[in-house]
């Protein structure tokens, strides 16, 4: 089994949505955002893994925190988006979360990947989180009600482990090796014997399945690639060089997009006075502050990924679009120089925000974590501040996952960008759009409140990451709550401005298909009204008018994006809905429920509720209908299949002797590493004894500082000669 316990995938990125996810805080986004990845990945021959399942929305305590909901909400808010990433991408495999949900572990309850197998259709294999079954790393923080537990062993209840469908422990399979090992030896009678047996052929079925799809067993499997030697990949290393393989890849083709993504990622929320774009013709100097010698790529941790091309950042992409002469890095306002050159400038360029100290992953003891606050640093506030009192011509260029709240910084600055995490071209990315040579066409993937408090129902804690062992979830959070609250966000989810204008004609409506769940075909006109050639990104959301039973009060449907469209050009977008995400999840029924009554489709710019247009559609009668589930089976046909009235459990006698003389030469291995490691801890001790201590200690310490000492003494006594 062990031999299982390693395999070559790729994770797409995080399925969150409430801490730091980067997808947005809609689920119908978010899923379509991760489906997305998940093909990309594949199409190139790896394994996708989507993670994390499920609810893993608290990272400073994701060790032991529970997520406490109904189903009503775990289906409606935290399983939704699941669904859209297996059906429209297939995900090879899951991995689940350290968390707790409705108090018990993600990995270790048979519901939650009952219901992602059974019932929403994934036809994958399911990993942990690593060190997910570890007692060490489950108990290590202070706050957690396990903490203090005795011993040293692997976490929580391994014959539950199995039960529950999870295939892959990582980063060893600790109980899966167990059971086998039971199984060999026959501590157990042969029942259990026997149904341990189909529980582990299940697993071992689904991922020798995968590997089958992917050519890395089989008849398809690809011709070896041999690997650099440890002394070329040093060598290329002292060089300055990528391993043979990166350096294989073509550079041009990724950083081409990479930049585009860059670019049409980027947000401009804010232009005052069309004070952008700044043409290199019209700017004699450009002031640039912040970070901007940095370029901040996301996560550490398992998200950590080393860009294999070139790094741009905000200063090296100004200083190549305006050229090095015209751009001065200000490193201290405060001085009479930097002040000078912010005044005299005719931009001034701002870099601020986050990096994985203030949202990323966190490790344990105080790597990441949650961000601990909605708005900028003090420090940085403070920043915008001096610089605001020096010109009026500021861009503030926004870093970080989510979204900001801007009140106390957005009056200071005439131009707002949020870049998000741009990627290793970000910097170039921000200069062609200050510039003019791209027009901006990002949209923001959430909502931004005028205050945190606007974010959360009342009586939702704003810290969940205080250390409380259960923390309630609500139903309707971020724009969400803003729309059912009537609170009025500072920008609406979807919102992004251009350097043109756009107006969208009366959006029609006709059914297509005949699904018994409608499918409508939205249709509407969208002209470029302004002067410079732009896109647009088309939004659909829906909500009901009379329906009786509680449900979220708004949800995104759909969205498209229209191509470059020249001043006075129109384009007819089309987007085809389905009724199925404006369903509600009813509980006595354990299914969907499409209520009838009379539903609104929106369609604009953004989800402003006053600049919507809208087509009245009306559900006859209250329709029901489950997830779709899986076409060719969760499990391989024949796989852990056996007949346990009559199982004989026999000893396994090659097998165990195997595994004993495994476990053998692994600890002499073991006493060798340590051993050698004490020897140059040893040598290491002496030099410095050597080096550093008294005389005398010189004299009797580390043969090897003293040799070379007498060595040296000897070339002097040559040269003096």
């Amino acid at each position: 089994m062990s031999y299982f316990c390693r395999a070559s995938t790729s994770y797409p990125g995080s399925i969150g949505v409430v801490h730091r996810s980067r997808m947005g805080k809609t689920l119908f986004f978010n899923g379509k955002m991760g489906a997305a990845a998940v093909r990309g990945i594949q199409s190139k021959g790896v394994m996708a893994t989507a993670k994390h399942f499920l609810a893993n929305n608290i990272e400073n305590t994701r060790f032991y925190v529970s997520a406490e909901m109904d189903d009503k909400i775990l289906h409606e808010v935290y399983l939704k988006q699941w669904a859209v990433i297996v059906a429209d991408s297939a995900p090879e495999a899951v991995m689940t979360s350290y968390n707790r949900v409705q108090g018990h572990w993600a990995n270790q309850i048979p519901k939650f990947i009952n219901i992602l197998r059974h019932r929403i259709g994934f036809e994958g294999w399911v990993m942990t989180d690593w060190w997910a079954t570890m007692h060490g790393a489950m108990t290590s923080q202070e706050r957690s009600p396990f903490h203090g537990a005795e011993g040293w062993d692997w976490f929580g209840n391994g014959s539950v482990l199995l039960t529950a469908g999870v295939d892959m422990e990582m980063p060893m399979c600790n109980f899966d090796r167990r059971g086998v090992r039971a199984m060999a030896s026959c501590t157990m009678d042969g029942g259990q014997a026997c149904q341990l047996r189909n529980v582990l052929d299940k697993a071992v079925a689904r991922i020798l399945r995968s590997k089958i799809r992917y050519g890395l067993i089989g008849r398809n499997v690809p011709p070896k690639v041999n690997p650099d030697t440890f002394t070329k990949v040093l060598g290329r290393w002292q060089r300055g060089l990528s391993d043979s393989g990166i350096a294989a890849l073509n550079h041009l083709k990724y950083q081409q997009l990479a930049l585009r993504i860059a670019r049409r990622g980027m947000v401009l929320l804010k232009n005052e006075n069309g004070l952008l774009p700044k043409p290199e013709h019209d700017v004699k100097t450009v002031a640039v502050l912040g970070t901007a010698e940095f370029l901040e790529l996301g996560d550490r941790g398992s998200s950590d990924v080393q860009h294999s091309g070139e790094k741009i950042s905000v200063l090296k992409g100004l200083q190549i679009k305006y050229s090095r002469s015209k751009v001065v890095h200000v490193e201290d306002v405060s001085t009479r120089e930097g002040s000078d050159a912010v005044r005299a400038a005719d931009l001034v360029v701002l870099d601020i925000g986050f990096d994985y100290k203030d949202e990323g992953e966190f490790i344990p003891p105080s790597i990441g974590g949650d961000r601990l606050f909605l708005g900028l640093r003090p420090d940085q506030i403070q920043l915008i501040k001096q610089v605001s009192e020096l010109s009026s011509k500021v861009v503030l260029a926004l870093t970080s996952g989510q979204m900001l709240v801007a009140e106390e910084f957005l009056p200071m600055v005439q131009g707002l960008i949020w870049m998000g995490y741009p990627g290793p071209l970000g910097g170039l990315a921000l200069a062609d759009i200050l510039a003019g040579d791209v027009n901006p066409s990002g949209r923001l993937p959430s909502a931004t409140p005028r205050r945190a408090e606007d974010w959360l129902p009342k009586g939702i804690t704003l810290t969940p990451y205080d250390g409380d062992a259960e923390v309630q979830y609500p139903y309707a959070h971020g724009f969400k709550n803003m729309w059912g609250a009537a609170i009025k966000p500072r920008f609406p989810l979807g919102f992004g401005l251009s350097y043109t204008t756009f107006a969208h004609g009366q959006p029609s409506l006709k059914v297509v298909g005949d699904s018994d769940i409608p499918m409508l075909e939205l249709s509407v006109e969208v002209v470029n009204t302004g002067k410079a050639t732009g896109s647009e990104v088309v939004q659909v959301y829906g909500s009901c008018q009379d329906c009786q039973l509680a449900r979220l009060p708004v949800a995104l449907l759909g969205f498209a994006r229209t191509g470059e469209l020249p001043p006075g050009e129109v384009e007819v977008v089309r987007l085809t809905v389905s009724m199925r995400e404006l369903a509600i999840y009813d509980q006595e029924q354990e299914l969907w429920l499409l209520e009838k009554g009379h539903y609104n489709i929106m369609e604009g710019a953004s989800a402003d509720q006053a600049s919507l247009g809208a087509a009245t559609f009306e559900v006859g009668e209250s329709l029901t209908f489950d997830y779709p589930g899986s076409r060719n089976g969760a499990d391989v046909k024949g796989a852990g299949e056996s007949q346990c009235h009559s199982f004989p459990c026999k000893r396994d006698e090659v097998f165990l002797q195997s595994q004993a003389e495994a476990e053998s030469t692994a600890q002499k291995l073991w006493l060798a590493i340590i051993g050698v490691a004490s020897v140059g801890l040893l040598l290491i001790l002496c030099c410095l004894c050597r080096c550093f201590m008294c005389q005398c200690c010189r004299r009797s310490c580390c043969c090897c500082c003293y040799g070379s000492s007498s060595s040296s003494s000897k070339k002097q006594k040559v040269k003096r000669s």
